[in-house]
């Protein structure tokens, strides 16, 4: 029996290529979520309210990927948020999940869970 196919080095070397670029481009559409949740998510949980002299800051935020494909994404962002109250400071942390759908190219944030 004649053998038809045989690996050599330039298929695996290309199998091998294929599969590094695939592994790129997850980890970068993860990055681009994350990168979006970070600023929405510092944007929601660092407010001002002068009337009752109380403000937020938060100072330090966490993402994580749960669930990405083609057309949504769902992130989990954690931080620690400090609430300032005529002097008094507390802080706290928070925990969410954001909900992304994809429209036209864009990440657009669908929903808000909190924990």
């Amino acid at each position: 029996m004649e053998k038809i196919f045989s690996f050599n080095k330039w298929f695996i070397l290309f199998c091998a290529l294929l599969i590094v670029t695939f592994g790129t481009l997850k980890v970068v559409g993860d990055m681009r979520i994350c990168e979006e949740a970070n600023y929405l998510a510092r944007t929601m949980f660092a407010w001002e309210w002068p009337e009752l002299k109380a403000n937020a800051t938060v100072d330090s935020i966490r993402t994580r990927v749960l669930q990405h494909n083609s057309t949504d994404a769902v992130v989990e962002v954690s931080g620690n948020q400090n609430v300032a109250t005529n002097g008094a400071t507390t802080n706290g942390t928070f925990l969410a999940n954001l909900s992304f759908y994809k429209q036209q190219n864009k990440w657009i944030l669908g929903k808000v869970e909190l924990k």
